[in-house]
């Protein structure tokens, strides 16, 4: 009709106000490359405000030194716990399982296998080409 005559795109102020929204969206989604490193745990409310409000990373350097787990899960522990469990491993040839491989998303290929038999092959990676390099 007569209006597009006067405006032979009219869609053209649709997708302008569109890429404007995704714009503006896509700033307040951004988060700078800086990730702040903690030594100690901060209060609740300081962790909500300065971290968890504004959606900023955080790393807590030593924040489970005190579990058990750290000093008590070796391999040898594990091996004698579960090394008899059957796990699955996820195998991929740069041991990313979700990320592409040269401009590819692949699937990882998906074994299972005992636990400690995962654990030898963590321990001797050289011992078994194309599972573990």
């Amino acid at each position: 009709g007569e209006m597009d005559l006067l405006n032979p795109y009219p869609d053209e102020n649709r997708i302008q106000d569109a890429l404007l929204t995704l714009s503006t969206e896509s700033q307040e989604l951004y988060l700078n490359n800086d990730v702040t490193v903690l030594e100690e745990i901060p209060s609740p409310l300081k962790l909500h405000r300065d971290y968890i409000a504004p959606n900023m990373p955080v790393i807590f350097r030593g924040a489970v030194k005190h579990w058990p787990a750290i000093t008590n899960w070796t391999t040898k522990y594990l091996r004698n716990k579960i090394g008899d469990k059957v796990v699955t491993v996820t195998v991929t040839p740069n041991g990313y399982a979700d990320a592409p491989n040269n401009g590819f998303f692949v699937m990882p290929e998906e074994r299972s296998m005992k636990f400690g038999d995962f654990l030898d092959i963590m321990d001797n990676p050289e011992k078994h080409f194309g599972v573990s390099n």
